[in-house]
């Protein structure tokens, strides 16, 4: 049984009858490869199967990444078993003893995003081409929107022009399996950032309508974004495991802190269960315990 022919058959199947996103089906093929590449000249058992996630677990991998896997393998066996190419989905027979592990969301302190978008407005003043210009303005839009609506830097990739309605401030978001949610822009000056870099946009002469564009004039990808957050650290000396994903951690969280209830966090956020929402008041508590920590007049109490 060739299981990587399989695997080339069932991404076409993902393709042409689901509605997972094009990230969402890459990392069930990339999950699905890395467990056919453990077997080699070995038959597919129960046997082989446990030893393959037992071997991720001495590997030292995350219990998140684990699990994450075994939903990825197990989709494509109850796809070769629908099909009947095996007789047993075997991930459901397996027992792996992992334990969860709470990570709680990395935020940016406030007086960094401000650091932020200070040094993209200054940049902006300083254009020496017209690509500097186009550029600094994409910049400023992006990161200030990815600031100022918690949205995750995919769904700022696949941002087109009719998805935005400009006399409401409104943005229709592309979100996780196909879902579809709307974020309003309530900041003045991100919203003129964004118009502002609309009109730039407007003039350029490209084949798509996305957005947010890069210098060949197409799709502003993820990596890119990640790359150019990587900068923007860089250029303001800050050395940091931050990432673009942590805007929308500190989004979350600053919401929850000032009052946002629960339910429309998690409408906001786009999470299709209020538990993932849940784990940014752990981050609140996170903050309240320090500062209860290090003011509460009772600690300096000694009897």
């Amino acid at each position: 049984m060739k299981l990587t022919k399989l695997l080339d058959e069932y991404v076409d199947h993902l393709k042409s009858s689901s509605n997972k996103s094009k990230e969402t089906i890459s990392a069930y093929k990339y999950d699905v490869s890395l467990f056919i590449s453990h077997f080699k000249e070995k038959l597919l058992s129960k046997m082989t199967v446990a030893s393959y996630f037992q071997s991720l677990i001495k590997g030292g991998y995350k219990a998140s990444s684990i699990k994450r896997k075994r939903i990825s393998i197990s989709l494509f066996l109850d796809y070769l078993n629908v099909n009947k190419k095996i007789k047993v989905n075997y991930t459901k027979e397996i027992v792996l003893n992992i334990k969860d592990e709470k990570s709680i969301p990395k935020t940016i302190p406030v007086s960094i995003i401000k650091k932020m978008l200070f040094h993209l407005y200054n940049q902006r003043s300083k254009c020496a081409s017209m690509y500097d210009y186009f550029k600094s303005n994409r910049d400023l839009a992006l990161f200030d929107l990815l600031i100022t609506t918690g949205i995750r830097i995919n769904e700022a990739s696949t941002i087109k022009i009719n998805d935005i309605d400009f006399a409401s401030r409104i943005i229709l978001i592309h979100g996780k399996g196909k879902k579809e949610r709307i974020a309003y822009i309530p900041n003045n000056d991100c919203w003129s950032n964004l118009q502002r870099y609309w009109r730039i946009r407007k003039n350029v002469e490209c084949q798509n309508d996305y957005l947010f564009l890069n210098k060949y004039k197409e799709k502003l990808g993820t990596h890119s974004i990640d790359s150019l957050f990587k900068q923007l650290l860089k250029e303001l000396h800050i050395s940091s495991t931050y990432t673009p994903h942590c805007l929308r951690h500190t989004f979350a969280t600053n919401l929850l802190s000032n009052g946002g209830d629960l339910r429309t966090v998690q409408e906001l956020m786009g999470h299709s269960s209020i538990s993932t929402t849940e784990i940014y008041t752990h981050v609140d508590f996170k903050r309240k315990k320090n500062v209860l920590d290090k003011y509460n007049f009772r600690n300096k109490f000694k009897l």
